[in-house]
């Protein structure tokens, strides 16, 4: 018990410059408002419409419309909100609104990426909302408790280990250590590669005794970071390991995590230690933009104040503050509950988005077990033409006709062979639509054929079909 309050004292209820946590808050909002700014820029309206497969949040909701003016809207006002929340005092009304809006266009676009019949959500975005949230938290506690400590750094930090922790958690749980053994990672090379190929995917994917070392590797930087996030510099190396991980998912895989995601990390700075840098071009430029100008009958301005403060009542502008009471009532009530949510996910293997247990890639299978079926016109069982380009990363240019009929599981499962059919009749819809007749609707599916753990060939057989 004793050890136990003198962990919460150092990590959660040590007194912190309250300017420390500003610092941080606004350069994730500023970097956010970057990210939204290039999403509406960039997003095309002309996907938007009624989603095929909604995370079950817009379904509950009835969302599953989207209206291409009122979404580019809604990412227009989370771009607003970013810059409106840097101001302190408006952030018990500002956050929570963006909270709401990025959460609205994060499952809009996951949804529109979501395969047709799937269960799963992609998680590239959870740690975002989570932060939002957190912060959130902490100006509802600042405005009713005046004065908060240490903890929403050290809840931020442990969200952020939650993440990893519950991959690996659920990769154990699920295969009993099996997944590091190298030949899970070799089968989703391989499949990737199947679908998309790409020569550095097929190279990595041969090396069997390299994909060994990293999936241990992974599997340790993931459970151990949980124990060492809270430290001041050792979970940077910790973030130096997954930034490659991400940058190798995304190389290896087409696995993009880190537009929103790697965010995230900037919570392990010493924000302590920046917050004492003073930045005058920065101060002098959110000075004009926030502040009015003054006119002559106001009093001599003030001696200059650090970067991102001046908003802050002088008492929470000193290096230190001293303990207060409050700190654990803020903790308790907000920073503890908004916790367990996050760890009983993990434990209680909760999936529904945006709560999760982070169950990425938990299987166990061998390379010759895993298969993709792609979508085909088929005469006489004879492949005819690919419904979708050649390569999956190639799908806009043939939008109507790209299918992501990829299976990650044995080929003689019964569920698989339903889904197969649902996706069948999902396209013969589409077919009829396109008037294409004469011929046969088919799945195809492909394997890797390996000699002494590489490569050797791939098989290509007919798997199942429709008349059109």
């Amino acid at each position: 018990m004793r050890s136990m309050k003198l962990f919460l004292k150092r990590h959660f209820f040590s007194p912190s410059p309250f300017c420390s946590w500003i610092y941080f808050k606004n350069t994730l909002l500023l970097l956010l408002a970057l990210r939204i700014l290039e999403s509406f820029l960039s997003y095309p309206p002309q996907w938007l419409g009624t989603l095929e497969n909604p995370v079950p949040l817009l379904a509950f909701l009835g969302l599953a419309h989207v209206d291409p003016v009122i979404y580019k809207s809604v990412l227009l006002a989370s771009f607003s909100l970013c810059l409106l929340s840097l101001r302190s005092k408006w952030n018990w009304w500002s956050l929570p609104l963006l909270f709401l809006s990025f959460l609205y266009t994060s499952a809009v676009d996951l949804s529109s990426i979501r395969p047709a019949f799937s269960n799963y959500v992609s998680h590239s975005r959870n740690l975002i909302l989570y932060m939002i949230f957190l912060m959130s938290l902490a100006a509802f506690a600042k405005l009713k408790w005046k004065h908060i400590s240490n903890w929403p750094f050290a809840v931020g930090k442990l969200t952020v280990a939650a993440f990893y922790f519950g991959a690996a958690f659920s990769k154990i749980i699920d295969t009993n250590f099996q997944w590091m053994n190298g030949y899970t990672l070799q089968g989703i090379l391989y499949t990737n590669h199947l679908l998309d190929p790409k020569p550095q995917t097929l190279w990595l994917a041969d090396q069997h005794g390299l994909c060994q070392v990293l999936s241990i590797g992974l599997i340790f930087l993931q459970l151990s970071f949980v124990f060492i996030c809270l430290r001041k510099w050792l979970p940077l190396l910790w973030i130096l390991g997954f930034i490659l991980f991400h940058w190798g998912t995304a190389y290896f895989l087409n696995i993009v995590f880190h537009k929103y995601h790697t965010l995230a990390f900037i919570i392990f700075l010493p924000w302590r230690d920046l917050s004492k840098i003073k930045i005058e071009p920065i101060k002098i430029f959110l000075r004009r933009v926030f502040k009015s100008p003054k006119s002559s009958r106001e009093p001599k301005a003030e001696p200059k104040k650090n970067l991102l403060s001046e908003d802050l009542p002088d008492q929470l502008k000193k290096s230190e503050l001293s303990p207060d009471q409050n700190n654990d009532k803020s903790f308790y009530y907000l920073g503890l509950p908004f916790l367990l949510v996050i760890y009983g996910c993990v434990f209680l293997r909760i999936e529904r988005w945006p709560l999760s247990d982070y169950s990425m890639f938990s299987f166990s299978h061998s390379p010759t077990s895993m298969s993709t079926y792609r979508l085909a016109l088929s005469q006489n069982q004879e492949l005819v033409q690919w419904l979708y380009p050649e390569r999956a990363s190639d799908h806009h240019k043939n939008p109507k006709f790209f299918f992501e009929v990829v299976f990650i599981v044995q080929t003689d499962s019964d569920a698989t062979k339903q889904v197969m059919a649902k996706h069948l009749d999902r396209a013969r819809h589409l077919a009829a639509e396109l008037e294409i007749s004469n011929s046969q609707l088919a799945l195809f599916k492909q394997t890797v054929v390996l000699k002494e753990n590489k490569m050797q060939s791939t098989k290509l057989s007919f798997e199942l079909g429709l008349d059109l």
